[in-house]
């Protein structure tokens, strides 16, 4: 105690280096049991778990259909015939004319 109250150097480095030895003999401890650890596992596994091989070329498959692709309709539906804004008439729904529709009816004025 003397020593380590006077601050002698000497005494100072015999613990730094005992510390170090310690610290040294723990770090390769944990080093050995880390290391049989890993070969038992991989032993383990390699038993437990069949060997599957993966097609590195096999493309997989998006959802739902295609983005190029239309719904075919049925031969009941009806196609939409393509009609130009000119060539749509309004029929009157106060006096059944054609070419204005009720809201617009001059009947009503």
């Amino acid at each position: 105690m003397k020593a380590v109250s006077k601050r002698d150097i000497r005494i100072i480095h015999i613990l730094e280096n005992y510390l170090k030895d310690v610290d040294e003999e723990q770090d390769e401890e944990q080093n050995e049991n880390i290391e049989l650890e890993d070969t038992k596992d991989d032993e383990s596994d390699k038993e437990n778990f069949p060997f599957i091989l993966n097609n590195p070329n096999k493309q997989t498959r998006s959802k739902g259909r295609p983005k190029g692709t239309k719904r075919i309709k049925a031969s009941h539906e009806k196609e939409k015939a393509t009609t130009s804004v000119n060539s749509k008439q309004y029929k009157c729904g106060n006096c059944g004319d054609m070419g204005h529709n009720k809201r617009n009816c001059n009947i009503l004025r």
